[in-house]
């Protein structure tokens, strides 16, 4: 989950762990679940979504050089999702508490079974072990 601006450093730390043979692959998806810690107005919602999906789009460029270099002939952009989450319900499922603010990384099988989580960001060994 990413939280705050010094989160978002976090993410891009996880994001460049993710194993080579998960890169551009469609069974694997990397999700990022911003969740807000206080309520925002759906004219701020959509101020936040705009600046979201702004770095989203700047995030895509990082990972298609990394697709290129690997001649992955993929839209690196399709690959990246984030989910908002202004109302606490999406990490709520994941179970973390209403006020909870640490960072965390969940990777989930392909039935929805969890398979490893980390608070904090894992070693490449650890994310690397988790998704083989």
């Amino acid at each position: 989950m990413d939280r705050c601006p010094a989160d978002r450093e976090k993410a891009h730390t996880v994001g460049d762990r993710v194993p080579e043979h998960c890169l551009g692959n469609p069974d694997y998806r990397m999700i990022t679940i911003i969740r807000f810690a206080r309520r925002h107005t759906v004219v701020g919602q959509r101020i936040a979504n705009a600046l979201i999906r702004h770095r989203m789009n700047e995030e895509a460029k990082r990972l298609q050089a990394r697709y290129d270099g690997k001649k992955i002939a993929r839209d690196a952009r399709k690959d990246i999702f984030v989910a908002t989450d202004f109302d606490g319900s999406v990490s709520s499922q994941l179970g973390e508490p209403e006020r909870a603010t640490d960072f965390r990384v969940f990777v989930f099988g392909r039935n929805g079974e969890l398979i490893a989580q980390w608070h904090g960001v894992p070693s490449a060994e650890q994310f690397a072990a988790a998704v083989k």
